[in-house]
């Protein structure tokens, strides 16, 4: 169900026959999740706006408002009996988590698996990748802020699997150069996921200089 914007001027919700009535002032976001399902649907044509101010007694420079014809109130309600409605929670959405903060556990979500590795032999360090794709697809994902900072932790998980790779095939080539490889790989990875998860946390864009860009 799609409810008009509020037009500009002085004017409240007409909640149709049989809705509770909304907090003052209240006006449809974006976020709002619409009707509850035992709320009757509103007649045809309904008029979701009515003047606060009376026509009467606006002032003679708003002539069309005048000529405006009288909106008819709301018709008693004859359907079934609604729930009680003791709060306004049916009015308004839940509230999204602080979009910096939500974006910091991008990277410190990644960096807490990969240091789990080090009590688990590595294995939830294979799965670093799933805290940035649990925000990436979550809730939090329609901001702009958090959907980049999950992208960019993603593509440095990718990025750090794929060098993993590479580390091991190596072991078995040469074992001390693979070794001291693995130590700087570590380090640079801890510390990129700090630099990353600082940045967020302060409303900062930030690329992995090392990444791989799998995901634009």
């Amino acid at each position: 169900m799609r409810i008009p914007p509020r037009p500009p001027g002085d004017w409240s919700f007409n909640p149709p026959p049989g809705w509770p009535t909304p907090p003052a002032d209240w006006s449809p976001t974006e976020a709002w999740s619409g009707p509850e399902p035992d709320w009757p649907a509103a007649p045809p044509y309904w008029s979701w706006w009515v003047r606060t101010t009376p026509i009467k007694d606006l002032p003679a420079q708003d002539p069309l408002a005048r000529q405006a014809p009288p909106i008819p109130g709301p018709a008693p309600y004859v359907g079934p009996a609604l729930r009680h409605v003791s709060a306004p929670s049916y009015w308004t959405a839940p509230p999204l988590p602080d979009p910096r903060r939500t974006a910091m556990w991008t990277h410190l979500g990644a960096l807490l698996m990969d240091l789990g590795g080090l009590l688990t032999c590595g294995i939830t360090s294979l799965l670093l990748w799933i805290p940035p794709l649990v925000i990436h697809n979550g809730r939090s994902a329609g901001d702009p802020f958090v959907r980049r900072h999950a992208r960019q932790a993603l593509n440095f998980a990718f990025t750090e699997l794929l060098a993993a790779l590479v580390l091991l095939v190596l072991f078995a080539v040469a074992a001390p150069l693979a070794v001291l490889l693995t130590l700087a790989v570590c380090v640079t990875t801890v510390v990129l996921r700090i630099i990353a998860a600082t940045a967020a946390n302060r409303g900062e864009p930030y690329v992995y200089p090392l990444a791989i860009p799998f995901l634009s």
